[in-house]
């Protein structure tokens, strides 16, 4: 993911569910009319970086790549 996202590309962000599996949120920069600013993700923990980049990257979002709990994803 680039230094910055594009001017609408949905946030990735990174967090903890109830049962401490990483999971993530989307956050639309401008969202549809009547629509949520944030999205969360919680079917399927993440496992690596390269899993969370890969969901971001075919899903056209801009990935956060900090914090804690990205700094503590195994690369693989």
């Amino acid at each position: 993911m680039g230094d910055k996202p594009e001017a609408d590309a949905p946030l990735m962000i990174l967090m903890r569910d109830a049962d401490g599996r990483v999971v993530y949120e989307v956050w639309h920069t401008t969202p549809a009319p009547g629509q949520s600013t944030a999205d969360p993700h919680v079917e399927a923990a993440l496992r690596s970086k390269a899993e969370a980049r890969r969901i971001a990257r075919e899903a056209g979002f801009y990935l956060v790549e900090e914090g804690e709990i990205w700094d503590h994803l195994p690369d693989e």
